[in-house]
C-alpha cells in the first residue's frame, strides 16, 4: 500500500529532481498536480538558496554562502525551461512549460506521470491503458517513444502474446542509442 509521506529517493541517480515524488492518485487533475510537484523542487531550492544567503550576512560563513549559491543555482536551472535533458526526461521547468502549454507535449507528459503512476500503485495488478501507450509511442521524442515501448511491451506481457513482444523489442532496440543508459537498464524488456 502506499503511502502519503516525506522520504529521501533512495536511487541517487534521481538525487537532484522529483525523484520518486508523484501524485498520490490518478484522476482529472493529474497534470495540474504534477505541475504544481515540478514547479515546487525549483522553488524550495531558490528558497533555501535565500535563506542561506541572508544567514550568510549575519553569520559570515563561507559553509552557509556556498550552500546558499549552490541551492540558488540549481533551483533556476531546474527552473528554466531550457529543452535539456537532465538524466532521463527533461528539467522540472520544460516539463511544467510542457504541461501548461497544453497540444501535444502535455498530452505526452500526461501519459508518463499517469503510466507510471498506475504501475507503481498497483503493480502486477496494473491495466496498462492502451491509448496512454499510443501516444508516447507516437511522440517525436525517442524517450518518451522508448518509455511507450517499455509499457507496450508490459501490456504484451500481461497478455502472453509473445509474438508482439519480439515486435516490440525489435522496434526499441532500433531507438536504444538515442535514450540514455539509464533509462534502457530501467525500462527491461526480456
Amino acid at each position: 500500500k502506499l503511502s502519503e509521506k516525506f522520504g529521501i529517493e533512495k536511487n541517487p541517480a534521481l538525487w537532484g529532481g522529483c525523484g520518486g515524488t508523484f501524485p498520490a492518485r490518478v484522476d482529472e487533475n493529474i497534470t495540474k498536480v504534477f505541475a504544481r510537484i515540478l514547479i515546487a523542487g525549483p522553488a524550495a531550492s531558490i528558497l533555501l538558496g535565500i535563506i542561506s544567503i541572508v544567514l550568510f550576512i549575519f553569520t559570515g560563513s563561507d559553509l552557509v554562502a556556498m550552500i546558499g549559491m549552490i541551492a540558488f543555482g540549481e533551483g533556476i536551472a531546474c527552473a528554466l525551461p531550457m529543452n535539456i535533458k537532465t538524466g532521463i526526461l527533461y528539467n522540472d521547468g520544460t516539463r511544467f512549460k510542457r504541461i501548461i502549454k497544453g497540444g501535444k507535449e502535455a498530452e505526452e507528459e500526461r501519459a508518463i506521470i499517469t503510466l507510471v503512476i498506475n504501475e507503481a500503485l498497483y503493480g502486477e495488478d496494473n491495466i496498462y491503458q492502451k491509448e496512454l501507450i499510443d501516444v508516447l509511442t507516437d511522440s517525436d521524442d525517442a524517450s518518451f517513444r522508448y518509455y511507450g515501448y517499455y509499457y507496450l511491451y508490459q501490456l504484451a506481457l500481461s497478455e502472453g502474446n509473445e509474438i508482439e513482444k519480439k515486435k516490440i523489442r525489435q522496434e526499441a532496440e532500433k531507438i536504444k542509442d538515442r535514450v540514455s543508459k539509464y533509462l534502457v537498464s530501467s525500462c527491461v524488456m526480456e
